[in-house]
């Protein structure tokens, strides 16, 4: 079986598409819990909460990361720079009790999304893995 690291370097590996498709598809699976718990806005707040904690691990969104954000959730260019001002460590918190609730399966999927989106740029830091570690807990 391989290890964290390796299956995270499998991911990085990855060409974008197929990174894409994974994400979307880890997306469809997490998307109920977020908006059975962030009822009032359709999940919305609380997915850019998770993805805003990701991301503020390492504290860099590249270009790469911007364009699947785009993909994944419409939003433009200055709605990801306006969205990723705003990170603070209240959006850790969040994920950490949004993580708390999830079954493994979700567990699962919840990284792998995350993951999918610390890949796309060719590299997963330090942080973000020790983060994503963090999840699996």
């Amino acid at each position: 079986m391989a290890s964290f690291n390796d299956t995270l370097q499998q991911l990085v590996n990855k060409e974008c598409p197929e990174i894409r498709d994974l994400a979307a598809s880890s997306l469809a699976d997490i998307l109920p819990i977020l908006q059975k718990i962030d009822t009032d806005n359709n999940g919305m707040v609380l997915l850019h909460a998770v993805i805003m904690a990701a991301i503020g691990a390492d504290g860099k969104l590249s270009p790469k990361e911007s364009q699947l954000l785009h993909d994944l959730t419409g939003m433009n260019n200055e709605q990801i720079d306006k969205f990723t001002d705003v990170y603070s460590s209240k959006m850790v918190d969040l994920c950490d009790k949004f993580a708390a609730a999830l079954n493994a399966d979700l567990k699962a999927s919840t990284v792998l999304f995350l993951a999918c989106i610390a890949a796309v740029d060719e590299k997963i830091s330090r942080e973000e893995t020790a983060f994503l570690r963090k999840i699996l807990e």
